[in-house]
């Protein structure tokens, strides 16, 4: 049996009876959709496939929310204001730094987010198990110190990753430490170069140290810019250096991809929306735990050079194979 990318710990548990929503008469509910990391389709679909039938029993307002710096961006205030005077009955948003944002200007409205890796850490919930207010989402299981160490393991004469982050995110500065501080348990350096802006981004990948022996991506950093992507890809070819990514998929010259499956989590948010629709406290439910999973892409290291352990690939969901780039295996985890 093929095995999905990854599995999540925590699974709402849904009613037999069907879906609460709004009776004959009543209003649908309207959602803002502010998310951008996966298409509005994944999120609408699952609400579906749980019975809120678009124009009926539910609406929504899609506008992936730009943020800088965990402010919003100035053009989008006029459309989340519009959005919070119809009124929405609830927003979905990417992260916690989204929700941050978003409770700035909307602190009544309950705010559902897709990913985060700390929310306690960063102030956005007050524990995992009752967040408290009327904010609720998913986080990780801290993917990016597990990484480092599958870098490692990879190629067992690590000693420098290049770590590339958004240096105004929330808890980048803290996610950055705990990598480091685990950097420093395996004998690894972790150089940071924290990134601003796109301007910076290039900067930091022309500078990049010679000796370094992983390119390792973070949220945030703008690597679905077709520049950035293209110096990125020539900056691990030349300093022979493998680009290992944050989320559970294939990305063209990626060595390595780990962490969440963003449509697998995007689908969890609709099930918490949900809940909260059938009448739920968002500060009561806990934040969910999703599992993550590892993407080995046997192309770009055949391409490299590089002998990935089979150790590894024991471990690995999702395996791309030299010669059949359009076809994935995926195996044990």
């Amino acid at each position: 049996m093929r095995k999905a990318i990854f599995s999540l710990i925590v699974v709402c548990v849904l009613s037999l009876s069907g879906a609460v929503y709004a009776q004959s008469g009543e209003a649908p509910f309207t959602i803002g959709l502010l998310i951008s990391h996966t298409d509005s389709s994944v999120f609408i679909d699952e609400m579906t496939s749980l019975g809120y039938i678009e124009g009926t029993d539910v609406n929504y307002r899609v506008m992936p929310l730009l943020l800088v710096e965990s402010q919003v961006f100035e053009d989008q205030v006029p459309q989340l204001q519009e959005m919070i005077a119809e009124p929405v009955d609830i927003f979905v948003v990417d992260n916690d730094t989204g929700a941050m944002a978003i409770r700035a200007y909307a602190p009544d409205i309950p705010v559902v987010f897709t990913i985060s890796d700390d929310p306690v850490a960063n102030g956005t919930v007050a524990d995992i198990t009752t967040p408290g207010g009327n904010t609720t989402g998913l986080m990780t299981n801290r993917h990016h110190e597990r990484r480092l160490q599958l870098l490692t393991e990879v190629i067992p004469t690590t000693k420098s990753v290049y770590y590339l982050y958004y240096a105004p995110a929330s808890d980048s500065v803290t996610i950055f430490n705990q990598v480091t501080e685990l950097g420093e348990e395996l004998g690894v350096e972790v150089i940071g170069a924290p990134i601003t802006d796109l301007e910076s981004a290039m900067t930091l990948l022309q500078e990049a140290p010679e000796d370094i022996d992983w390119l390792f991506i973070t949220p945030y950093v703008p690597f679905d810019n077709e520049d950035f992507t293209e110096l990125l890809l020539a900056t691990s070819e030349s300093h022979h250096a493998p680009i290992a990514g944050f989320f559970a998929a294939v990305v063209p010259g990626y060595l390595v991809s780990y962490g969440p499956d963003l449509p697998a989590v995007t689908r969890h948010a609709a099930q918490i929306v949900d809940r909260i629709f059938r009448g739920a406290d968002p500060g009561e439910l806990p934040i969910g735990i999703v599992e993550n999973g590892l993407v080995i892409d046997l192309t770009v290291a055949d391409s490299m050079g590089i002998d990935v352990p089979i150790a590894v690939l024991r471990q690995a969901d999702l395996i791309v194979h030299p010669g059949d780039a359009d076809t994935t295996t995926e195996t044990g985890g």
